[in-house]
């Protein structure tokens, strides 16, 4: 099989843009890549960040032609376990993207971390679609301060039906100045901080972090990875980032890239938001490679915060490939959609996020 990652098109900055989450220990190694997204040269400085916030010997300022594209290859190396990088343009007109990738140590296996860019308006607090510890898999949780006062965070976990809808609740967590806290096994994290998430068995949910009132999106990232282990050693994985509410769905999204066929296999996942504290009906219609509506549509109705995964959905409807579309039905509540590609042999997954 084959062990990789997937990304769509980048959301581009004429600033600054911050790629939180970066490692660089025994478990994962980073590399961060800068684009420039225009036709013109542009200079763009890299400062790094270790896990308190602490500013690093950064890397000599990158000149990138139009459309240029460079990589810095393990840029914490020898200077942090973990951190972040807040790029900006110092010289030039053309808009810019970054990314960061993180690589397990044992595997080489990739996750695709997407930048933070301004101009949310939404608000700072974070909806992570999953958490879990099931059928093989774990989460990791990553979460980053970014501002130089301590952030009092609440933590909502929604245990799934699906899984287990046991332990649900509320806890609070504050991130020290500058913090990054990256916690390798998310749900003994969640009990140690109080929930009752039973142990043994299949459990997991979606995470809503939510920050002071006023706080700015830019202000506060959080993340997961969620993974399996690889029989020789290390794992196989995918990142994904925590949603703000501009970021969820309102009426309409799409996924698209579904897979179904002797290398790869999809799954797609729905989760309530629940800010308007209500349920939500959502109705799934999948296309085939050729743009023709498949039958039976799919329809789940999620109560606040719930989580809903379709497995393997293109299988019963004869497609190989295609894309799903996304409705709210009935309710008020934002919401989220998103695909998993898995390879079929190691079952190392790609997040496909919406689009709207």
């Amino acid at each position: 099989g084959t062990f990789g990652l997937f990304y769509t098109a980048a959301q581009i900055s004429p600033t600054t843009a911050t790629v939180f989450g970066l490692q660089q220990n025994a478990a994962q190694r980073s590399n961060l890549a800068l684009v420039n997204a225009g036709p013109d040269p542009i200079t763009l400085h890299v400062q790094l960040q270790g896990p308190n916030g602490e500013t690093l010997t950064s890397p000599a300022d990158q000149t990138l032609q139009g459309w240029g594209w460079t990589q810095l290859n393990q840029p914490l190396l020898g200077q942090a376990a973990s951190g972040r990088a807040q790029i900006t343009r110092v010289s030039g007109s053309s808009p810019f993207s970054a990314y960061g990738v993180l690589n397990d140590a044992v595997t080489s296996d990739g996750s695709f971390v997407p930048a933070i860019v301004p101009g949310d308006a939404s608000g700072a607090d974070r909806l992570v679609p999953i958490v879990l510890s099931a059928a093989g898999y774990q989460s990791e949780l990553t979460f980053t301060n970014f501002t130089s006062q301590p952030m009092a965070l609440t933590l909502t976990y929604t245990g799934s039906p699906q899984l287990s809808a046991a332990g649900s609740g509320t806890v609070p967590l504050t991130l020290q100045s500058g913090e990054q806290l990256i916690q390798a096994d998310a749900m003994a994290f969640l009990r140690n901080l109080g929930l009752p998430i039973p142990t043994g068995g299949n459990v997991g949910g979606a995470l809503l972090v939510k920050a002071p009132s006023g706080t700015q999106a830019d202000s506060l990232a959080a993340g997961a990875r969620t993974f399996a282990n690889a029989a020789g050693g290390g794992t196989f994985g995918l990142f994904y980032p925590g949603l703000t509410f501009g970021e969820t769905a309102a009426a309409l999204a799409y996924v698209n890239g579904l897979r179904q066929n002797d290398t790869q296999r999809s799954n797609l996942a729905v989760v309530n938001r629940g800010d308007a504290g209500d349920s939500v009906t959502l109705r799934v219609t999948y296309y085939g490679a050729e743009g023709t509506a498949l039958p039976n549509p799919d329809t789940a109705t999620l109560a606040p915060g719930e989580w809903k995964q379709f497995n393997q959905p293109l299988t019963s409807r004869g497609a190989a490939a295609g894309f799903a579309k996304v409705e709210r039905l009935s309710g008020s509540s934002r919401w989220a959609a998103y695909g998993v590609l898995n390879d079929q042999h190691n079952s190392d997954g790609s997040y496909i996020p919406m689009s709207r």
